[in-house]
């Protein structure tokens, strides 16, 4: 039965990366990483296009992007606990984000591959890799 809380509480943790996103309660986003968390973003080739190495550059690299658009919407779609034990886990799980900047629309189909830890009885993401598999722009 602990696996399926634990599993839930994983999902919960993406959720709430999304939520707090478009919220912009990015203090909050942040910390559901570990101090010494890592985010990389990957665009569509595979290529590096970010990475954020600890719990304040995540804080402060969300801050500025989510600050450079009018309105956010990241929707979640499957999820996958794909490793679960007792302290450690990973997962997969898919996200479709569309960002507005005045009348520019910019909508990503995101897969993240996440890795976490427990401490204390609860789970943090150690580390997000966000791989970009498809983005583009319209006018709204």
């Amino acid at each position: 039965m602990d696996q399926w809380k634990d599993a839930a509480k994983l999902q919960e943790i993406a959720n709430k990366f999304a939520i707090y996103a478009d919220e912009h309660r990015i203090e909050e986003q942040a910390a559901l990483f570990t101090e010494d968390g890592i985010w990389t973003v990957y665009g569509a080739d595979g290529s590096v296009m970010a990475r954020n190495e600890g719990r304040e550059k995540i804080y402060e690299t969300s801050r500025n992007t989510m600050a450079g658009f009018d309105h956010s919407f990241h929707m979640n779609g499957q999820f996958l606990v794909t490793q679960l034990g007792e302290d450690t886990a990973k997962s997969t799980s898919y996200c479709s984000v569309f960002l507005q900047k005045e009348e520019t629309i910019a909508r990503s189909n995101v897969v993240y591959c996440d890795e976490y830890v427990k401490a204390a009885g609860q789970w943090y993401l150690l580390k997000r890799d966000a791989h970009f598999v498809m983005a583009y722009s319209e006018n709204a």
